[in-house]
């Protein structure tokens, strides 16, 4: 006699009902995907700035970088950078201040994506940070 198996075959899909990727979902995983490869690239750029740091001679914070490292690193790489996003930069239009902006705005998009973050999550990126930070 022979078995029969009571569990039941998973159907085909119709057409019409599989789920489509939407242009609002490209963008989104096209931002992540840029955001993964700025992160990836942010950390080559400041290994040899990473390391631990000791604060006050208390607390030891393990492999972070200074804020004004990170601004530093980001303004260059945004400067040598021939990506379509950073066409703000133009040589005509680039000053110091504008790229100093756009890359605190870039760095706090990372903090927002979670691929970076404040020691102690209480700072963000600004402009002219006038004390020192450790991300």
């Amino acid at each position: 006699m022979a078995a029969t198996s009571s569990t039941p075959r998973p159907q085909r899909l119709e057409a019409s009902s599989q789920r489509r990727i939407s242009s609002a979902d490209e963008t989104t995983f096209e931002r992540a995907s840029h955001l993964l490869s700025l992160a990836l690239d942010m950390r080559s750029g400041l290994k040899s700035r990473t390391y631990d740091r000791r604060w006050r001679n208390f607390k030891v914070y393990k492999q972070c970088f200074l804020h004004s490292d990170a601004v530093e690193w980001m303004a260059e790489y945004l400067q040598s950078s021939s990506d379509s996003s950073s066409s703000a930069l133009a040589p005509e239009t680039a000053t110091p201040e504008s790229i100093e902006e756009l890359a605190v705005s870039k760095l706090n998009d990372l903090v927002d994506a979670g691929y970076v973050h404040h020691v102690c999550n209480e700072h963000r990126f600004v402009v002219d940070e006038p004390g020192t930070l450790y991300f």
